[in-house]
């Protein structure tokens, strides 16, 4: 099976296989793609590359693999070692191609043992980007980069945590909202016509019906008079039922298909309680909007309406998460009681939600006081009637339990209280990272971070252009690397990354995706 065949059978696999062994192994060891499957030990030997690739050949190209086999039967001796290992032994590689070449193979691993064409890959493209990347001094970088890009074309896209994904939401909604205009312009258009037809009209019956006779006497009044009832009324009741919102309704409904999700909006209403958590922030300023830092960068800010408020206490509801429920329908019936209006959204829905989540955090006095506001807006509400006498019943039970407990006891039932501790243990310490609050370096210790430029102990891919290297800590020893990608790069990783953009979640406390 020579190289050129094998190039024939127009398999991206087999090209991305066969580019990658001839490049890595000398010309004279790598004269026949045959090579690649010379290897005839029990399958239990095998590399679980060469296993996965001769699972390849066989199902993509079974008359191959028949090939191989019947030389494999025939007692052909491997007389030659594989391409891997003599490229290995033909000399010493420095530390970074050992680590091109191992996050490569298992690049090639995860391609065979996917099992599915690489379709979003044109095929010359893929090897052209091979040729280009491959001799660079940070090859594995790209490695990486290549990996990310191009393993998450079957995952589904998620607006909430993706910055290019909502900035192309804005521009879609820009555009819309100019549909949007020019629908309007068009109806008042439409129903400046008919205002002036009717104004006209108007004027005219008025003196034709004070002497109708005399007006019919004319003849040219009579003849405009059967022109209009013929004619002009057809052409009005025509444009009377002329729907201009076509084009709007078109426009919408093509860009529907980019549209945010449920799962969307409830990532998310997560990520800001996330926010919230994190930096320590109460409802109240989240809901005006009024966060520091972002008045430079975000002169315009919008703030959360009763309902905003409302649904996310309703994202955390449904996530059993009672304590952001409360924190969030509070703010809704605050920002209720302060006068702010809402046609979907009324204090008896909030206060139920309130009563059953405060509850659920153990505080029964609480529920209760919630309850009877509830009923005093609503007496008749079936399920706030039958909680009330549920919360008293209860309360009066807590009450002698809470008689026999002592100090300690009593400390640890609130320390349980509030947030929900389904969290990391290192949850608190990266939260105080992020608010600035950490471990503070002595000016000693500062002095002795420096910037140098890096050179991989004269490594010579390094010796020509080294990297800007900066000590952000000493201890464990961090440093920061400066202008590795250029903007032009790192544009070009974007424009390729955006299609293909993906976001998993995972919660801290359950391995499981969510």
């Amino acid at each position: 099976m020579s190289c050129a065949k094998l190039l024939d059978t127009k398999c991206p696999l087999c090209g991305i296989i066969l580019l990658w062994k001839l490049r890595k192994a000398r010309q004279q060891r790598a004269m026949s793609a045959k090579l690649l499957f010379q290897e005839v030990e029990p399958p239990s030997q095998l590399s679980t590359l060469l296993r996965n690739l001769i699972k390849h050949l066989k199902k993509h190209h079974p008359r191959e693999h028949d090939e191989f086999l019947t030389r494999g039967q025939k007692g052909e001796k491997r007389h030659q070692e594989s391409l891997l290992e003599s490229f290995k032994k033909q000399r010493k590689l420095p530390a970074d191609n050992v680590k091109a070449m191992g996050i490569t193979e298992k690049l090639l691993n995860f391609i065979v043992l996917d099992d599915q064409p690489l379709s979003v890959v044109e095929n010359e493209g893929f090897r052209s980007l091979i040729e280009h990347l491959e001799p660079r001094m940070n090859a594995y970088r790209w490695w990486i980069v290549h990996l990310l890009l191009f393993t998450s074309t079957s995952a589904s896209s998620d607006f909430f945590t993706s910055i290019g994904q909502m900035t192309d939401l804005l521009f879609m909604e820009k555009d819309l909202v100019t549909s949007l205009k020019d629908y309007i312009r068009a109806e008042e258009d439409k129903l400046q016509q008919i205002r002036r037809w009717a104004d006209k009209l108007e004027a005219l019956s008025a003196a034709a019906t004070e002497d109708p006779e005399g007006f019919l006497g004319q003849p040219v009044n009579a003849f405009k008079l059967i022109k209009r009832l013929n004619t002009e009324w057809t052409e009005l009741e025509s444009l009377v039922l002329t729907d201009m919102s076509d084009a709007f309704v078109s426009n919408l409904t093509i860009q529907r298909q980019n549209f945010p999700s449920d799962d969307d909006q409830t990532g998310a209403a997560k990520a800001l309680m996330r926010l919230q958590d994190t930096y320590q922030l109460d409802t109240d300023t989240i809901s005006t909007g009024q966060l520091a830092g972002l008045s430079s960068v975000t002169p315009t800010h919008l703030t959360l309406t009763v309902d905003d408020c409302y649904d996310l206490g309703k994202v955390a509801y449904s996530e059993a998460d009672y304590y952001h429920t409360e924190l969030w329908m509070a703010q809704a019936l605050k920002q209720l009681d302060q006068g702010e209006t809402s046609s979907t959204v009324d204090a008896v829905a909030i206060l139920d939600y309130l009563s059953y989540s405060v509850y659920q955090q153990g505080r029964l006095r609480r529920a209760l006081d919630f309850t009877k506001q509830l009923l005093e807006l609503d007496p008749t509400h079936q399920r706030a009637n039958g909680n009330l006498k549920y919360f008293e019943y209860q309360l009066s039970k807590q009450t002698k339990v809470e008689g026999s407990e002592d100090e300690e006891q009593q400390k640890q039932r609130k320390e349980s209280q509030g947030r929900h501790d389904d969290y990391l243990p290192e949850r608190n310490k990266y939260e105080k990272l992020c608010r600035n609050e950490g471990i503070r370096m002595t000016p000693r210790r500062q002095s002795r971070l420096f910037c140098r430029y890096y050179d991989n102990g004269r490594h010579p891919r390094f010796v020509i252009g080294p990297v800007k290297q900066e000590d952000e800590w000493d201890r464990p020893h961090i440093v920061r690397y400066h202008d590795v990608v250029s903007e032009k790069e790192m544009e070009k990783v974007k424009e390729l990354a955006k299609p293909r953009v993906s976001v998993r979640l995972f919660s801290p406390a359950h391995p499981k995706e969510i």
